[in-house]
């Protein structure tokens, strides 16, 4: 972790650890926003009364391997707890053996439900053995819910978030960071039952990260400029544009810069001007190969909307082309030169969930959150 991937994030850090001391918190983070480098940036600097145990849970996919990796992690973090523990409690589940790496964990379930008393039992452990606030930083949680829905369904999936809330709930020196790439609302909304209002993350402070402000996006752009040996006309100048025209986002600064320095390597090594910079991002954006991945965008909405996909598509790409915000109300109208438009109530659920996806800034009229991402989706669209 570089001073450069957690630039300007130090405020933003502080506010976390001070809402932790509260409640669990929900962190939400637009794609290549530095999720992951804030979540380092917890683990590497807690406060000295906090324990971090930190885990990517992709990949699991079922509550016995969620069971073995969560086993050692604590054992790991706190060598010995679980094993002057190690009784009845833990064996009558199928414990048979405690080590500090999912591989050293054996663990025979006695039945169906022997996960549970074990998730349950090392929260208990944690929470009486560990005089420090425990924070557990669990990255791609939503992604592990999927992916236990899909191999064991929805049930089991459902039973692991309400395991975790009760979790949450019944022991108060012990605080989790769920984040993921992937909505945790579609993960609900997937595993709710028709007209259900089971919400299991309610207890849970929702907390988004932002762009960078605008001062470190240019700070960090300058930084790289620097490092990179990058010749320029006027530093400041093409610092501040490379900042604006991503939308301050960390990874597309990144991008920018490495652009910027193989342009001048591999050109003719004029200096790099404003026009440069948007002259490069014009190119990443419209590059069929989509060396930035923006392609993203277009590529996810089947994914997250279903059989919405395409009236999604379609009112993205209305609110795209148009030059101004547009109204719910001027929204239906655009649509209904497309295809039959749904209800009232059914669009504005519809773009609400746009807005949670980062795609929209919300109402009470609609426009692009992101300029580089209207961008893109007009290229990507051919709009």
């Amino acid at each position: 972790m570089t001073p450069a991937e957690v630039v300007g994030r130090d405020a933003f850090v502080a506010s976390i650890w001070e809402a932790l001391e509260r409640q669990s918190i929900l962190l939400t983070a637009e794609r290549r926003m530095g999720k992951t480098s804030v979540l380092l940036k917890l683990e590497a600097e807690p406060p000295t009364h906090v324990c971090v145990i930190k885990r990517t849970l992709q990949g699991i996919r079922s509550p016995d391997e969620f069971v073995r990796r969560f086993v050692a992690d604590v054992e790991g973090a706190s060598p010995g707890l679980l094993k002057r523990s190690f009784g009845s409690r833990f064996t009558n589940a199928g414990i048979k053996k405690i080590g500090s790496t999912p591989l050293s964990v054996e663990f025979t379930p006695v039945s169906k439900e022997s996960w549970k008393d074990v998730v349950a039992e090392t929260f208990a452990t944690l929470d009486e053995g560990v005089d420090e606030l425990v924070v557990l930083l669990w990255d791609e949680l939503p992604q592990m819910i999927a992916d236990i829905r899909d191999d064991h369904g929805v049930a089991v999936a459902r039973e692991m978030l309400d395991v975790l809330r009760a979790a949450r709930e019944s022991h108060a020196g012990i605080r989790m960071v769920l984040s993921g790439s992937l909505g945790i609302h579609h993960v609900v909304a997937d595993l709710r039952s028709k007209g259900g209002m089971w919400v299991p993350t309610h207890d849970m402070r929702a907390v988004d990260l932002p762009p960078l402000d605008e001062g470190f996006a240019e700070y960090l752009a300058a930084e790289l400029l620097g490092n990179e040996e990058i010749r320029c006309d006027d530093v400041a100048a093409v610092a501040r544009a490379v900042a604006l025209e991503v939308d301050r986002i960390p990874y597309y600064i990144h991008q920018t810069a490495l652009h910027l320095r193989s342009l001048q390597r591999n050109g003719n090594g004029e200096t790099v001007s404003v026009a440069t910079v948007r002259d490069v991002v014009e190119e990443a954006i419209a590059n069929p190969l989509d060396p930035w991945e923006l392609g993203h965008y277009v590529a996810r909405t089947p994914i997250y909307y279903g059989d919405d996909a395409q009236l999604v598509d379609t009112v993205l790409d209305i609110v795209a082309s148009a030059t101004a915000p547009q109204s719910t109300e001027a929204i239906n109208e655009l649509l209904a030169a497309h295809q039959k438009p749904p209800s009232v109530e059914r669009l504005r659920e519809l773009l609400d969930l746009l807005c949670k996806d980062y795609y929209l800034r919300p109402r009470p009229s609609y426009a692009f959150l992101r300029s580089l991402v209207r961008r893109a989706w007009l290229a990507k669209r051919k709009l």
